[in-house]
């Protein structure tokens, strides 16, 4: 109205662009590694963004790793855009758990199949989890097996390694591991063969013949108990049984390693019966023929029963015992007997239980004289 005019005016405002970032805190294990990338909250001016980390690095994001010495690991990264001043700072706060420490170890690592193996860890904390990689999974060992002490049976030969991982209170594992640790002799197999497998008592030989594998040593039991030739360590070894039954061969195989295996099997010896008396003996002392004494086979010896007459009928010697002969005495007087024809009478019971008598006569020549 009074004739002002009013000419608006346009303000520019300039806004400052801010650029921001921030870093986290982290809690990691002894050594273990972990990447390190910044967050940008406020852009600045959009980037590019160039970075400067502590230590030199310009990436965007760093892998580190944790230091237990020197926890808590502290890593800083400045960011410019080119344009905003000040730039970005982010710090991120690495701390670091210790790692656990141990060892283990068996009782047996090396011995013959099977072989059962005690293993022990130790380790720093009595909190400490174990877990145990005992032979490679496939082959004869088990993984995962969690406990301490614990105990494996190997059944096979051949060798293991073992692995133990321990596992501290934060969560913290170190894994330690023995390669081809355990080592399992293979067995030899023992074998033999018999000629004959079955016999009689009348040829009562047996050869055997050692068919055994991986051995380098032997023992035999022929379960011929009342022999003195009953064991041997020979390789082939043959043996004669005096007495009808039925026998276990026993043979021990032994390798190199000192691992054995053991096999047995069943002699027969079939019973057959036979008795030889002979009809002269010279007792002059010079030890041949001087004993009257009746051989044979399939003898019951525990009933056994002979007497030795002289012409008027009268008894010089008597035994009970299959084994003790007339030594040429009269009812046990040292003189010796006059020389001349005796008249024997024996009583032998067989295996089968059957009796058998015989009455005979025996020449008796102390002097060794003449007989036509």
């Amino acid at each position: 109205a009074n004739g002002c005019s009013v000419n608006p005016k346009i303000v520019t405002v300039n806004v400052k662009p801010q650029l921001q970032a921030t870093g986290t805190s982290v809690t990691i294990c002894d050594t273990k590694p972990i990447n390190l990338s910044p967050t940008i909250t406020l852009p600045g001016n959009g980037g590019p963004y160039t970075y400067n980390w502590t230590g030199g690095s310009t990436a965007s994001n760093i892998t580190v790793v944790g230091n237990y010495a020197s926890t808590p690991n502290i890593y800083t990264v400045n960011i410019a855009d080119g344009c905003t001043f000040p730039g970005a700072t982010a710090v991120f706060t690495v701390n670091v758990n210790p790692l656990p420490s141990g060892s283990f170890s068996g009782d047996i690592i090396k011995g013959c199949a099977p072989l059962h193996v005690n293993f022990n860890a130790v380790s720093t904390s009595s909190t400490d989890i174990f877990t145990w990689t005992l032979g490679p999974i496939g082959i004869g060992g088990p993984g995962g097996v969690t406990g301490n002490p614990v105990a494996y049976t190997y059944a096979n030969a051949g060798f293991y390694s073992v692995g133990l991982t321990i596992t501290n209170q934060f969560g913290c594992t170190q894994f330690t591991n023995a390669i081809n640790y355990i080592e399992v002799y293979p067995l030899p197999v023992a074998e033999f063969n018999a000629n004959p497998w079955q016999t009689s008592i009348l040829e009562p030989n047996i050869q055997f013949t050692n068919l055994s594998l991986g051995a380098v040593s032997y023992f035999w039991d022929f379960g011929d108990y009342s022999s003195p030739n009953n064991n041997t360590t020979a390789v082939d070894p043959a043996h004669s049984y005096e007495l009808a039954g039925v026998y276990q061969v026993w043979l021990v195989a032994f390798s190199d390693k000192g691992c054995t295996d053991t096999v047995m099997h069943t002699i027969e010896i079939l019973s057959e019966y036979a008795l030889y008396i002979p009809n002269t003996f010279t007792p002059d002392g010079n030890g041949l023929n001087d004993i009257f004494q009746p051989k044979g086979v399939g003898i019951d010896e525990s009933s056994y029963r002979m007497y030795i007459f002289d012409r008027w009928g009268e008894i010089v010697f008597t035994s009970d015992e299959f084994r003790k002969g007339w030594d040429g005495t009269i009812k046990g007087n040292p003189k010796i007997a006059e020389q001349g024809v005796y008249t024997y009478k024996i009583a032998v019971k067989d295996l089968e239980g059957n009796i058998h008598h015989y009455v005979g006569h025996v020449n008796c020549l102390p002097k060794q004289s003449k007989v036509d």
